[in-house]
């Protein structure tokens, strides 16, 4: 079967009593693809942005410890480096031709579901890690002249965004990200299923 056209065809043929709209099928794994590949691009251009961003600061100030820069350059290595690997995964998914056999799609897909979890895992943990350490040997010499109750009001707000940021946005965009992939699984493997079912 090398589209679903021709098993929307076996099944017209066959009388089965079980017709899924195949075509709805295939528009909506097509809808959630797209609408991943979008939110995994405007995640790349944030970080490109935020990376004219650092380099700007960097060039910009004349910084006088060298943890400053150290901070700097951590920062630019962890984003680029994330968006290496987010520009990787949007490159893959988007070359997954949904309308192809379900028998090659689920394997490519389940591949991709893998890698997305394991990047919103243990990715986005080493991500954070790494984003923090590289603020806080920058922010050593930025908040070193503020007053102590100005370093702690900064300090619990860049405390209280990362928490937001983690454990409340984060967990809203892994939830549905897995819930579009599910869908797309799910209906691909209802295809093969009943595809199966009518050669038998």
């Amino acid at each position: 079967m090398d589209n679903f056209k021709e098993l929307q065809d076996i099944w017209k043929s066959g009388g089965s009593k079980q017709l899924p709209d195949v075509k709805s099928i295939i528009s909506k794994a097509k809808k959630d693809q797209k609408s991943l590949v979008s939110q995994f691009l405007i995640a790349v251009a944030c970080m490109l942005l935020s990376i004219f961003v650092i380099v700007w600061v960097g060039i910009t100030y004349d910084f006088e410890m060298i943890t400053t820069y150290i901070g700097i350059v951590l920062v630019l290595i962890t984003v680029v480096g994330y968006s290496a690997i987010m520009a990787y995964q949007t490159y893959k998914l988007k070359r997954i031709d949904m309308s192809a056999s379900p028998e090659k799609v689920i394997p490519l897909l389940e591949e991709r579901f893998q890698f997305a979890q394991l990047l919103a895992t243990k990715g986005m943990v080493s991500y954070y890690l790494l984003l923090n350490i590289a603020l806080i040997l920058y922010f050593l010499e930025v908040m070193a002249p503020m007053k102590p109750m100005l370093k702690t009001i900064c300090i619990s707000v860049y405390v209280a965004w990362m928490f937001i940021a983690y454990f409340v946005l984060g967990k809203r965009q892994r939830e549905k990200q897995y819930a579009k992939y599910n869908r797309m699984l799910d209906g691909l493997k209802q295809m093969q299923q009943l595809y199966t079912e009518e050669k038998h």
